[in-house]
């Protein structure tokens, strides 16, 4: 607080005291993507980016604001380490699944459940086999191979992450496959 003369001028007719107001709050919740969109659940993909932030409910009846907490992801969705006493998360999730995120702030906290699926497809890779045990590595520009000997491959489908697309592992995938004689 700064109180200064209207009549005197000069550095001798202003003083200031500083004053520090403690704010007490009862609740905490996470909206997403903007202040005052509060949500309980989340479900995204991977890759997504998700803007979380903590809210902290005043005691004093004078709303919602944003507060520094400390964040969790146990069931590790993310290769990121959550922040620490920071008012929001870019959330990135990096493996699919389901989990809880939660937070902290003065001992009040808060959690979401999550469900991670996995994005959208990003590339294909051969296999000679079905049970995606192995790649293979380096294939041929071109295979030649006498008529009648069975040459197995597989293609599979992947997200930006890597994780496979079960989903396109069928005969209606979006694969065309097509085969040339020379």
């Amino acid at each position: 607080v700064t109180a200064t003369s209207n009549k005197y001028t000069g550095p001798n007719f202003t003083d200031a005291l500083p004053v520090r107001t403690n704010v007490e709050y009862v609740n905490l919740r996470i909206s997403l993507d903007a202040p005052y969109n509060p949500i309980d659940s989340l479900i995204t993909k991977t890759g997504d980016v998700s803007l979380l932030i903590v809210e902290g409910e005043r005691k004093d009846g004078l709303g919602w604001e944003s507060v520094p907490g400390d964040w969790t992801d146990p069931d590790s969705l993310t290769k990121s380490t959550p922040p620490v006493s920071s008012q929001n998360w870019n959330f990135i999730p990096t493996d699919t699944g389901r989990g809880l995120i939660g937070v902290t702030f003065n001992g009040l906290s808060a959690s979401i459940s999550v469900v991670v699926n996995p994005g959208d497809p990003s590339s294909i890779k051969l296999f000679p086999s079905s049970n995606n045990s192995s790649e293979y590595q380096d294939p041929p520009f071109q295979y030649i191979d006498t008529a009648g000997i069975e040459f197995p491959l597989y293609a599979k489908i992947f997200d930006p992450n890597n994780v496979w697309l079960k989903q396109y592992d069928n005969s209606s995938a979006p694969i065309t496959w097509r085969i040339s004689e020379y």
